[in-house]
């Protein structure tokens, strides 16, 4: 049993209680109140001084692609880069550590956050790697690639009305044909990893249920599979929803 002190417990009940110590036993709340009044059956618990911080009941995030974000939790992120140039060191750092890697797989470009005021295309793209590359934009909504993905797309990508062969970009259905053919390109294993990194990224910010909408960006719906068979060993509790897309009927 661990009793946690010295803080300000928010119940978020309709009372708008609040306490100052907190006792939990293998994973469960067992009693809040006050800490000069802590229980006999409390006595002998390991103490944690929180130092005044507040507490409050984990928060819920109520829409996410999960399996998708947890795939980027493991590859290379742009958000922060301000020009093409960091965008490529990025990359190049990323495929160097991962020279076994069939694709690279990335999430974040921008043009609000680059000098160039612009996004990237494939000619771009092409100067930061000759490996096959995809970057999702920000809004994950979009992807561009490099000439080298773009050459492992097949024709129901390519003959999408949202394939742009001339700038790399796929929009639309495009967008997501092509991002099932990609992903299905990655191991189950970093699959896998990649779900354990991304649980651990909500928990770090204090999110305890996940309502997840999957169904989207994996062939033959392996998302749905996966986080169905490894969601009860995630710290987090799961509330998943099927996509399905109209291309696919």
């Amino acid at each position: 049993m661990v009793v946690y002190k010295n803080a300000r417990f928010i119940s978020c009940e309709p009372e708008n209680r609040f306490f100052s110590a907190m006792a939990v036993d293998k994973g469960r709340i067992v009693w809040v109140g006050s800490q000069e009044d802590l229980p006999t059956s409390c006595q002998r618990a390991r103490v944690v001084d929180l130092q005044g911080a507040a507490v409050t009941p984990a928060f819920a995030d109520t829409h996410i692609h999960f399996e998708s974000f947890a795939t980027f939790q493991q590859t290379f992120y742009l958000m922060d880069a301000e020009s093409f140039e960091e965008d490529a060191a990025i990359v190049r750092a990323y495929a160097d550590a991962h020279p076994r890697a069939k694709v690279l797989m990335g999430y974040g470009c921008s043009a609000h956050t680059v000098r160039e005021g612009r996004l990237p295309e494939r000619a771009d793209m092409d100067s930061w790697t000759d490996r096959p590359l995809m970057v999702v934009k920000y809004d994950g909504h979009a992807a561009v690639c490099n000439s080298a993905m773009l050459s492992l797309l097949t024709d129901e990508v390519k003959t999408d009305p949202g394939y742009d062969g001339e700038s790399g970009w796929l929009y639309q259905n495009a967008f997501y044909k092509g991002v099932n053919e990609v992903t299905a390109k990655i191991p189950i294993l970093d699959v896998v990893r990649g779900l354990s990194k991304g649980a651990k990224a909500l928990a770090d910010v204090g999110i305890g249920l996940v309502h997840n909408v999957e169904g989207v960006g994996y062939t033959g719906d392996l998302d749905v599979d996966m986080i169905n068979i490894l969601a009860p060993g995630l710290p987090q509790a799961y509330r998943i929803f099927f996509r399905p897309w109209i291309w696919r009927l």
